[in-house]
């Protein structure tokens, strides 16, 4: 029942486990839970710890980003972009303050949309600049609409907001890019 908790060495586990092997002597060692503390976590949540946090899908924020939470029913907190249409429809009881923390060496997924003059090139311009800025291409999407404009959908995993806008400053140097906005 205690295996994987860490009080057992692989030795003592093997030689429960196979009875030809000569028992080792192991002492079973009484091992408190490792309790997460607020300067650990990545969002901290005001007024509340150990809460269920995760980053909400419709503005997909990264650290940098001006942020909020929203209780929510069944997924604890979710945390939104302060610009975000939707938290705009939250009444105000369930919103939340919220803040970054200690950040990890994740990347976040950041959502861009690229709109532009179509030509042959403009797709894998932006493929190129993207990675050649560090980011992490997770989906892309494109269309072409009246035969001349192009939609290109990208998500991209970033360090941080401003890794994101380093991505944002290089797409907007190439030729033919009309606007390029967060999704």
């Amino acid at each position: 029942m205690s295996v994987g908790t860490g009080s057992h060495t692989a030795a003592g586990i093997l030689g429960r486990v196979t009875p030809d092997a000569k028992p080792a002597a192991e002492a079973i060692l009484p091992q408190a839970p490792s309790q997460r503390k607020e300067s650990d976590s990545e969002i901290i949540v005001d007024g509340a710890q150990g809460v269920l946090v995760s980053l909400a899908q419709c503005c997909r924020p990264v650290p940098g980003d001006p942020i909020i939470g929203c209780v929510t029913k069944s997924r604890g907190i979710t945390v939104h972009r302060k610009d975000c249409a939707n938290i705009d429809k939250t009444v105000s009881e369930k919103k939340v303050g919220v803040s970054w923390g200690r950040l990890k060496e994740n990347r976040y997924t950041a959502r861009i949309k690229v709109e532009g003059i179509d030509k042959p090139s403009l797709f894998g311009d932006i493929v190129q600049n993207i990675t050649g800025t560090d980011g992490i291409i997770v989906s892309i999407k494109a269309n072409v609409v009246n035969n001349s404009r192009a939609h290109v959908v990208v998500e991209v995993q970033v360090r941080d907001l401003e890794h994101l806008y380093r991505i944002i400053a290089r797409l907007n140097t190439i030729s033919g890019v009309i606007e390029i906005t967060r999704g």
